[in-house]
């Protein structure tokens, strides 16, 4: 427990890794490489101890969130502290049972998102070790009783990475699939990470699946003249949950959007600058137990590095710090 006269930390966004541990066997997923755990609830405590401001919590890390025993006493500590804050989680969808459904709903989350690959059975079972249908039946069951209870949210999405042989399923699997369920979350399109945080973890099957240039070019093009696709993509942009409204704080500002707003906490108490740096035994900036004041230091150190054009080490290969970096070195050369 921090004192009343602790200065305490100014943080809108916050990124709760609950476990590490997951029921499928994704083969580009960092967290099976990952040391396995929970996060301790006592752990999450003190962080809130520590923080004010806080208006968004997402609960989800490197593993399945709804694998942790406590998920539910996770919100609840996040609610006593900041009883307004929005809540948003990212789960593969397999164990939407009765009772998690009726209390993702009693827990008035934003944002559910669900996260896949493709709608193709078969595809869905190569990639991620698990049975399309049981997702289908379970998303299915949570609109249904979400329309039972006259609620309109949570809204419920898809989060879809995109492999080199799933560039087409966008629009062939994943956009039939979310229209026939009537789902209203939008469908967040990503590409397989380039970061080496991850590729350390790539079997060459794997590296493999990591799509060209050239694939992502026809990819976007795809989308961008897809009217139904795309409008599914922009739906998120018309009902903001973490990220959306995490980078849209800072857009068109040359700042990286973690550094400036928010934190990871990862299952161990670890706290890292963003949720891409999965090497916190190098990486991590402090701990739950230690000087958030510390912390602090070491994030604006981290985006002073940006402004001078450098890219930390945590950072390499990320989109946004060489975004950031290549705006700062163009204003030095001016």
């Amino acid at each position: 427990m921090r004192t009343e006269a602790t200065m305490l930390m100014r943080l809108p966004f916050l990124q709760i890794e609950p476990t590490t541990r997951c029921n499928y066997s994704c083969g580009f997923c960092a967290g099976r490489h990952l040391p396995q755990g929970d996060l301790a609830a006592h752990r999450l405590q003190t962080l809130l101890d520590g923080i004010e401001g806080l208006e968004h919590v997402e609960l989800q890390g490197e593993g399945e969130p709804l694998l942790h025993a406590g998920f539910f006493e996770l919100i609840d500590l996040v609610r006593r502290r900041f009883p307004q804050v929005s809540i948003s989680t990212i789960t593969n969808g397999s164990l939407f049972t009765d009772d998690t459904i009726e209390r993702l709903l009693d827990h008035r989350l934003t944002r559910v998102n669900v996260s896949m690959e493709t709608a193709d059975a078969e595809r869905f079972r190569a990639i991620r070790g698990g049975k399309f249908e049981r997702v289908e039946r379970g998303i299915e069951a949570f609109m249904r009783r979400r329309a039972q209870r006259g609620l309109h949210q949570p809204t419920v999405g898809l989060a879809v990475t995109v492999l080199s042989d799933t560039l087409n399923d966008a629009a062939d699997t994943i956009l039939p699939f979310y229209r026939r369920l009537q789902l209203d979350g939008g469908i967040l399109l990503q590409p397989l990470q380039r970061m080496p945080q991850y590729v350390r973890f790539y079997s060459r099957e794997m590296a493999a699946q990591l799509p060209s240039a050239q694939q992502l070019q026809a990819h976007n093009q795809r989308t961008a003249t897809h009217g139904e696709l795309l409008q599914a993509v922009q739906a998120r942009r018309q009902q903001p949950g973490f990220y959306e409204r995490l980078y849209g704080r800072t857009a068109g500002q040359p700042v990286c959007p973690w550094l400036e707003n928010g934190l990871f906490l990862s299952h161990d108490g670890a706290l890292t600058p963003c949720c891409f740096v999965k090497d916190s035994q190098r990486f991590a900036i402090g701990h739950v137990n230690g000087s958030l004041e510390n912390a602090e230091r070491q994030r604006r150190a981290l985006a002073g590095e940006l402004a001078q054009g450098r890219i930390p080490k945590a950072c390499e290969g990320c989109g946004t710090a060489r975004s950031v970096s290549a705006g700062a070195l163009a204003g030095q050369r001016a």
